[in-house]
């Protein structure tokens, strides 16, 4: 006799289509607390959870499943909170690793993981972690986005004096400069990175490394060590014919100016290449300001890097989404500005180093696109033009800061890395695992005896109680 199939998993509710086209507030409402009780109920408490495997921070995803499920958010809130430095953001914008490899998701609908992760931080009691009594070492990060702030809670809890200096004028990095609000609204970062204020960590606003100061100045002002966590923001090229005409944009540009509510004059209509979560939030944005959008991507959906749901959201919100085609040429007017770009179909071949088909061109098969803006969304990279020889910083073949795997040290005694600056682009949760193992890497060189007894595990005996010498 086959089993009863579990019951549906809940709905999250939106605001009116729209309204969502309209608005850049939050397109949805979250979980009820009933709701949220009514999911967790659809949980299968694996002995062995995949969930927490898949995840790159570990996150022990059945315990605060669990604790929902008793009804306990204050608890689901704690557990999430002693992993995640910001899990109110990642309660938006993870991509969700985890309910990839929910087993109940290889028959049903898998446990909405994330929208859960949200309940907790929506309606659990936000306790500040405590705080070790105040050493006398000094650490100095660089970058206030993920990886930064990862390090920094780690490291403040240990009682290290940590001051974060950032170029942007706020706490966040990509999760204020890159993230639409719509799918981050503000005052939730925010609450995170109170948080960490209360436990004690500095940060320094408006100050950019190779402007304002430099690995020297930091080490003579006395920081123990220094951790970077600077990103990757500066947008990688097409090499294509063309991106030198007027209308051809950044897209990290972009996406900044609308996180900090500058004046954005787009035109009618825009199309960008790629369709990674910062193609889909342009194009999303663009609709919200009344624009026609337009995606060329050059593999299929099934490839793409965006979120599942947010791929979803675009397609009804309007956004044009052509894919297996790719750029070959942006065509321009006489007054040197974008009118077209002249694409190739493509289909897919044999796997690539990424493990997805390598898309391969269709002879014959170019058309033109008409558009007033080009938008290259493809990938970005650290920016790195303030490293001087003489700072003793080695870089890999991809142009991103080599560091020990296992602590997270650059080639430079005590400044450490991590985030996009060492992996490439990636999403927040690689970062704040990634980060995690550089804030012990750090840890165990200011204090490494201390990190020793920590993490030295005494051997049972093999008979147990051991003989003594009056046995």
């Amino acid at each position: 006799m086959n089993p009863m199939p579990p019951p549906p998993r809940v709905k999250r509710k939106y605001i009116s289509l729209e309204e969502r086209k309209t608005t850049f507030r939050e397109p949805d409402f979250g979980y009820t607390r009933e709701e949220a009780i009514e999911e967790a109920g659809r949980c299968l408490q694996c002995k062995k959870p995949a969930c927490v495997s898949a995840c790159p921070a570990h996150v022990p995803v059945k315990d605060y499943v669990n604790a929902i499920l008793a009804g306990d958010f204050d608890e689901a809130y704690r557990i999430n909170r002693c992993t995640l430095p910001m899990p109110s953001s990642l309660g938006r914008v993870c991509p969700a690793f985890c309910e990839q490899k929910c087993i109940l998701g290889k028959k049903f609908e898998p446990i909405a993981i994330r929208d859960l992760k949200r309940a907790a931080c929506d309606y659990g009691k936000r306790v500040t972690p405590a705080v070790a009594p105040k050493r006398e070492e000094r650490v100095a990060i660089i970058g206030a986005g993920p990886a930064g702030l990862t390090v920094a809670n780690d490291l403040v809890i240990k009682g290290y004096q940590v001051t974060v200096y950032d170029r942007l004028g706020t706490a966040g990095g990509t999760l204020v400069a890159g993230i639409p609000t719509f799918r981050l609204p503000r005052e939730i970062l925010k609450q995170d990175i109170h948080m960490l204020e209360e436990m004690g960590v500095e940060f320094q606003f408006n100050e950019s490394i190779g402007k304002d100061f430099d690995l020297d100045t930091l080490t003579y002002q006395g920081y123990d060590a220094i951790f970077l966590g600077i990103g990757a923001m500066d947008p990688k090229r097409l090499n294509i014919t063309g991106e030198h005409l007027k209308g051809v944009a950044s897209a990290a540009a972009i996406l900044a100016d609308l996180a900090f509510q500058r004046d954005v004059d787009l035109p009618d209509r825009i199309s960008i290449i790629g369709c990674g979560n910062v193609a889909i939030d342009i194009a999303r944005s663009a609709i919200r300001l009344g624009k026609e959008s337009t995606i060329l991507y050059r593999r299929t959906l099934k490839e793409a890097p965006a979120n599942d749901d947010e791929i979803e959201e675009a397609f009804e919100e309007g956004v044009d989404i052509k894919y297996l085609v790719a750029p070959i040429v942006i065509l321009g007017n006489e007054e040197e500005h974008v009118s077209e770009v002249e694409c190739i179909k493509m289909e897919l071949g044999e796997p690539d180093d990424s493990g997805r088909r390598r898309p391969v061109p269709i002879p014959g098969s170019e058309f033109k696109v008409p558009t007033d803006m080009v938008i290259p969304a493809v990938s970005q990279s650290p920016q790195l033009e303030w490293l001087k020889l003489d700072d003793g910083i080695e870089l890999t073949r991809w142009s991103t800061i080599w560091t020990n795997e296992e602590t997270g040290e650059s080639s430079r005694e005590g400044v450490f890395a991590a985030g996009d600056d060492v992996l490439g682009p990636s999403t927040v949760v690689e970062c704040i695992a990634q980060a995690h193992m550089a804030a012990d890497g750090i840890h165990k060189h200011l204090s490494p005896e201390e990190w020793e007894k920590e993490h030295t595990v005494e051997e049972t005996p093999e008979e147990w109680p051991p003989k003594t010498e009056d046995d």
